[in-house]
């Protein structure tokens, strides 16, 4: 089916993508001759799926939650930063609580240690890590304060557990809390270098920023053609498990290629250049990234392998081999854990984020504030009070004016995507599945 924009036939073909615009190809709802699926091998597995096995939500936690239907992710790779109070107090043996007062320090090195190890601290005159009460700056919660981060909602503000190190936290409003002590002794979380990696990923958004308004080079395009073409790539991703890691990475090189290529690009080259950035990021990003002979299924063979292998060369010679670019999912893992999210709230802050990919216009906002204004609007739709913190300002380093018109903008996506008068759907259906809190359905 062509469709018709600005007196011109729109070249790509589609069958996933109703939109007008950028038709793309896709074979995953027809079936061969026979009534068979083609996508199927002959024990009904499915051909595509099956060559991956890393979740696609995996980047928080490798464990689901408990209420995900059972669900799991596979080939777990990296730690958990944060998990829901459930999860936390599974983890641990029912213990008799005892009451301290404020002022009272409390070992959160756990009993059951190793006595070699204990002793090896003792030997260096490593003091026990003793803290007080961990003070957050939200006064609407407390939680509790254990190994590895984990955290679970406390009804007593002043219960602590002394065996297991759990301390519960009191919120005050206006106290900056230090996000990385608790991770000081995990070697994991790189305790040493965390700032100076952000610093850097600081340095590098402004130094790859990518032109805001680089399709006026383009004449053949336009934004909705973009919006079209990214939202076809968020359904490649979901339909290949991948990470949101290889999404984000993807969309940046199509949007940094476009804008340096030295010669226009027309339409019916849209679709191959999407394809090389997904196989390329993924090769970058993945454990067990697609071959490109899916990519070439997925696309209905509209090129060849050589002429994959030829963009792709291309591609990576315009962006100088430089795919090391940060994107909102850097700073969103960090700004979600310096206001304390729990699952949920970071999957609507991943969900928030996502939705301004295929919009032309959001490319005004570096990748950190768009992080920002996520996690803003996140704590906004779960009425998590103060909704800014002290906390957060230095941690995003934005101040809450800073990032309104990016909320604002951000809402109005949410509101239009709420209300199915939104152009790009991919995202909102990726988000509608129990396994990621059906965020993009709630009000």
């Amino acid at each position: 089916m062509h469709h018709q924009e600005s007196g011109s036939v729109i070249s790509i073909s589609s069958k996933t993508s109703k939109d007008v615009g950028v038709r793309i190809h896709s074979r995953y709802s027809t079936r061969a001759v026979g009534g068979a699926d083609e996508n199927k091998d002959v024990t009904g597995k499915d051909k595509i799926a099956s060559k991956t096995t890393r979740g696609a939500f995996a980047d928080i936690t490798n464990k689901l939650p408990s209420n995900a239907n059972g669900l799991k992710a596979k080939n777990p790779t990296k730690m958990s930063t944060v998990t829901t109070a459930s999860a936390a107090s599974s983890q641990l043996p029912p213990l008799a609580a005892k009451k301290v007062s404020v002022n009272e320090t409390v070992s959160i090195i756990p009993e059951h240690i190793l006595p070699s190890a204990r002793e090896a601290q003792a030997s260096k005159g490593l003091k026990k890590p003793d803290v007080k009460i961990v003070r957050t700056s939200s006064i609407s919660e407390t939680y509790l304060v254990g190994e590895g981060g984990h955290k679970s909602t406390a009804e007593d503000p002043m219960v602590i557990d002394s065996e297991h190190g759990e301390v519960i936290a009191e919120a005050i409003r206006g106290e900056v809390e230090d996000i990385d002590e608790e991770d000081r002794y995990e070697p994991s979380s790189c305790f040493e270098y965390v700032e100076d990696i952000m610093l850097y990923l600081r340095k590098q958004e402004i130094d790859c920023a990518i032109d805001s308004d680089y399709l006026t080079m383009h004449t053949d395009l336009n934004p909705r053609m973009r919006g079209v073409l990214v939202d076809w790539m968020q359904e490649v991703v979901t339909r290949f498990k991948l990470l949101i890691e290889t999404f984000m990475l993807s969309v940046n090189m199509v949007d940094h290629y476009l804008s340096k290529v030295g010669k226009p690009v027309t339409r019916d080259q849209l679709q191959l250049i999407a394809a090389t950035a997904l196989f390329t990021s993924a090769k970058f990003e993945e454990i067990y990234p697609p071959v490109a002979k899916d990519f070439i299924f997925i696309c209905e063979e509209s090129f060849t392998m050589e002429e994959l292998f030829t963009m792709e060369r291309d591609m990576l010679s315009t962006l100088k081999f430089n795919v090391t670019v940060p994107t909102p999912v850097h700073f969103l893992r960090r700004f979600s854990k310096a206001a304390r999210s729990d699952a949920r709230m970071h999957n609507l802050s991943k969900y928030l984020s996502e939705l301004a990919q295929p919009e032309y216009t959001m490319l005004k906002f570096k990748p950190s504030m768009i992080a920002a204004a996520a996690v803003y609007l996140t704590r906004k739709m779960t009425a998590s009070v103060p909704i800014w913190t002290a906390t957060l300002v230095k941690y995003t380093e934005y101040e809450e004016k800073d990032i309104m018109q990016c909320v604002k903008e951000l809402n109005e996506l949410v509101r239009r995507a709420q209300a199915k008068s939104l152009s790009f759907k991919a995202t909102f259906e990726k988000y509608k599945e129990m396994k990621t809190y059906t965020v993009s359905t709630n009000p």
